[in-house]
């Protein structure tokens, strides 16, 4: 499962994850058993899959999206309960995939947002380093150096 979503979504890495019944603790999709109490995992239903997007260090449960109604279904669930369509096995990978990625850029954009009040201090401070730079070198030397704020 994991070989497939990696290199659809390049930049943004993630990995399938199943939360151990018992202890919750997350080990890799495919692993037998928990490392950690030792507890059979098993693939199935009830099970929670979690897809982890492990550069960013959050995960997230992913759902996956009817091909008929559109409605969010748990992953594993191999007919929608509300419209009783079949839900193919690779449909079911690519629209969880989809989803976390969906899900993840909304993260991404919100933490984006959140540092608003930093860019309203780098264009004033870009502007005055600017006119420091020509005051005391008659050229821009140390401008160059705002570029590696975003960094």
């Amino acid at each position: 499962m994991g070989g497939m979503i990696q290199p659809v979504f390049k930049g943004i890495k993630l990995a399938p994850f199943i939360e151990c019944p018992h202890c919750h603790a997350l080990s890799k999709h495919g692993t037998p058993e928990c490392k950690f109490c030792n507890t059979k995992l098993s693939s199935t239903e009830d099970s929670n899959v979690h897809i982890v997007a492990v550069n960013l260090g959050a995960r997230y449960t992913p759902f996956i999206e009817c091909p008929n109604c559109r409605k969010l279904v748990k992953v594993g669930i191999r007919r929608c309960r509300d419209c009783y369509e079949e839900i193919p096995d690779a449909y079911a990978l690519s629209s969880a995939a989809t989803i976390v990625f969906n899900t993840v850029a909304c993260d991404v954009a919100n933490s984006i947002a959140s540092f608003d009040t930093f860019a309203v201090l780098a264009v004033p401070l870009g502007i005055a380093c600017f006119f420091i730079d020509l005051y005391s070198f008659g050229s821009p030397r140390l401008f160059y150096l705002t570029l590696f704020w975003p960094v």
